[in-house]
């Protein structure tokens, strides 16, 4: 039985600004490390979340959210572009890209075109320039 507080998982170093946001809206963001595939799967099944937000790891992430049935939002940048990247994105409910040059590289590797989109909000000025 799902749990009554709305959690989100986050994989990997949780933003500042993304959790504000959600905790705003009544989301609890619970960050979860996950080097090991069977201890993120384990937190998970434990934590029971709404959604899985994953900044790093993230085919680890998609392929727990897709065996527990949780949906997956991948969070990738310039640093996150690999086939490895763009598989998660196809097993992910939602991509979210910090500029249009990463989403076209995801697309041309695979991703889903339809599920993926650019967020002005998720760029960082300082590792663009």
């Amino acid at each position: 039985m799902r749990s009554l507080v709305r959690k989100v998982a986050f994989v990997g170093v949780p933003d500042r600004g993304v959790a504000e946001a959600l905790h705003e809206h009544g989301y609890r963001v619970e960050p979860i490390a996950g080097e090991s595939f069977l201890g993120l799967a384990r937190a998970l099944y434990r934590l029971e979340p709404a959604v899985i937000h994953a900044r790093k790891h993230h085919l680890k992430a998609a392929l727990a959210g897709a065996l527990l049935d949780v949906p997956v939002i991948v969070h990738a940048g310039r640093e996150d572009l690999s086939p490895l990247t763009a598989y998660a994105s196809k097993l992910a409910a939602r991509t979210l890209c910090g500029g249009s040059a990463v989403r076209e590289a995801l697309v041309a590797q695979g991703a889903r075109a339809s599920t993926t989109c650019v967020l002005r909000s998720l760029s960082d000025v300082g590792s663009d320039l």
